[in-house]
């Protein structure tokens, strides 16, 4: 995680930006329908970041993090 936010840092929408809040939306249905299936799964705490750069591509980080390219 560390070494993603210093690679990407610069690149990073804030919070409060419309993709990012849109992107936590979807997530959050995602997110509902893993803790339904897999009940391990509900104390995680998942983030959502949003690197805008042009790549296509999305991964999730074993600790929660959410990191999707604009």
């Amino acid at each position: 995680f560390e070494r993603i936010m210093q690679e990407y840092k610069h690149a990073l929408l804030p919070p409060y930006h419309s993709l990012v809040r849109y992107v936590e939306k979807v997530a959050e249905k995602i997110v509902a329908a893993v803790e339904e299936r897999f009940p391990d799964q509900r104390n995680a705490q998942w983030q959502v970041f949003i690197i805008n750069a042009p790549t296509d591509n999305a991964f999730v980080l074993p600790g929660g993090q959410i990191f999707v390219f604009r």
